[in-house]
């Protein structure tokens, strides 16, 4: 279940991209990590709740779908547009507008050692 670690990758490139202070990359990296929680999601209740089929079908149409969309946010990110997902956009740039806002430890721990 290697589609499993695709959230914790994307998470930790947005970190990646808050401590350099680019609040650009880590925006569009949290939001690939959210959007990829979500497909994660969908596979499991699919494959493992043991749905009725078209219930399945159903779960499962609605992955392949939001894959597509998360690969077109993918390459617009790629390109340099600014994608903003729906639904999610909103929440996850408040979210990293106040993780940008806060002193990354190791940052702390070099400003607390100059005299």
């Amino acid at each position: 279940m290697a589609f499993a670690l695709c959230p914790a990758v994307s998470y930790f490139i947005s970190r990646r991209f808050r401590r350099r202070q680019r609040p650009w990359g880590a925006f569009q990296a949290l939001q690939a990590a959210v959007i990829q929680l979500v497909l994660l999601a969908l596979v499991l209740l699919a494959v493992t709740a043991g749905l009725p089929p078209r219930l399945e079908l159903t779960f499962g149409t609605a992955w392949f779908l939001l894959l597509l969309y998360s690969l077109w946010g993918a390459v617009d990110a790629l390109m340099g547009y600014d994608f903003r997902y729906m639904f999610i956009g909103d929440l996850v740039e408040r979210v990293s507008q106040a993780n940008l806002g806060r002193i990354h430890r190791s940052n702390a721990n070099k400003q607390n050692d100059r005299p």
